[in-house]
């Protein structure tokens, strides 16, 4: 959606579909390296994957959040909250598009993202692409709690 460039794809989207809510995925820093302060660890390898409270363009929900965690503890999926508010995704266009849209946004812990080869950990991959699929299957539930 040409998160790099503008992001003109989400604002096309977000107008042009009207969402109820949307839920970005993403890849966010892994940097859980040596001598990195874990106050500045965003997200960590094997730790399966980020569920973003806030970054430096947008707050999500906390009715998204809870979904999300429901949806993780449910199905025994690994994850981890982004921390700190670093880096911007889609989801802020998509947040101020039309009314307001509920985003979330769930990302794959990676190395060297916004370089020609990112690597990411193999099961963090396969665990944010099940919550993603989970989270979809059950958004009746989401859409229930928006309404509350």
């Amino acid at each position: 959606m040409q998160e790099e460039t503008g992001g003109q794809g989400a604002i096309t989207a977000g107008e042009a579909l009207k969402p109820d809510a949307a839920i970005v995925l993403e890849c966010t820093t892994a940097t859980d390296t040596p001598g990195m302060p874990l106050a500045k660890v965003a997200s960590q390898f094997r730790k399966g994957p980020a569920i973003t409270l806030a970054d430096s363009g947008t707050i999500v929900p906390e009715t998204m959040v809870s979904f999300l965690e429901s949806q993780a503890r449910a199905a025994e999926i690994p994850w981890q909250f982004k921390t700190p508010r670093i880096g911007g995704t889609n989801a802020r266009l998509l947040q101020i598009s039309g009314c307001g849209v509920p985003v979330g946004v769930i990302a794959a812990p990676c190395r060297y993202i916004h370089s020609p080869a990112s690597i990411l950990h193999k099961s963090d991959l396969e665990h944010t692409m099940a919550l993603a699929l989970r989270a979809m299957k059950n958004a009746g539930e989401l859409f229930n709690a928006l309404e509350d």
